[in-house]
């Protein structure tokens, strides 16, 4: 089995650019605060702390905060797009505490939709839809060393997707609550629910994409 998840790298990238980042804020953070306090909203006790500390310690604080950043941002990106774990026996995906797994035999095609990680089953039917970002070229390299069908031609039903419209016809019966709901879930940032949602979508014969904070869907047979 091979499990494909944001390294270490990432990490130390993130965090060197964060304390980077932060320590050039130290640097101009007197000047600014003082033009602040002269031009825009005065702060003056703000300027007096300023004034009166050194300069280096000031500095190492911000420069500190910034790496504190830089961790925080890892983390919501390694939260977002999950551990993905290829085995002989099938594809699984945990993320933000929801866990999905695709059994081999049902896998048909897999390609990458943008930064999604796609995995289409019988008559199109979308049996695993999530954001891969940096995880993508590994996970696909990982799947082809698995032998599995991924394909370099990307979405073999692109020209099907449409804007979803509560109330069109042609959805399903229920279809339209379920997006509903979803549309809630990404409002609220619960990704959890709406990839759960999405799997209901799924056994009701509709695939969903998420474009440009809308969503997207299609007919599966």
């Amino acid at each position: 089995m091979t499990a494909v998840a944001l390294g270490g790298r990432a990490l130390t990238v993130l965090t060197g650019v964060g304390l980077v980042l932060g320590a050039g804020v130290g640097g101009v953070l007197e000047p600014l605060v003082v033009w602040a306090d002269a031009v825009l909203v005065p702060l003056p006790w703000l300027r007096d702390l300023l004034l009166g500390a050194p300069a280096a310690p000031e500095v190492g604080v911000v420069a500190v905060l910034g790496g504190a950043a830089g961790v925080w941002c890892w983390e919501r990106w390694r939260q977002d797009v999950g551990v993905v774990e290829v085995s002989t026996d099938g594809i699984g995906v945990a993320r933000h505490g929801h866990e999905r797994f695709v059994p081999r035999a049902a896998v048909e095609h897999v390609h990458a939709d943008g930064d999604d990680l796609v995995v289409l089953g019988c008559g199109g039917r979308q049996l695993l839809r999530c954001p891969a970002d940096a995880l993508l070229r590994r996970t696909g390299a990982a799947l082809r060393a698995a032998g599995y069908p991924w394909s370099d031609d990307g979405d073999p039903y692109a020209g099907e997707w449409r804007r979803w419209v509560q109330g069109r016809p042609g959805t399903p019966h229920g279809a339209d609550a379920l997006l509903v709901r979803r549309r809630t879930a990404l409002g609220d940032e619960d990704p959890a629910t709406a990839d759960a949602l999405a799997s209901e979508l799924g056994t009701l014969g509709v695939a969903v994409r998420d474009r440009r904070d809308r969503q997207e869907v299609r007919r599966t047979g």
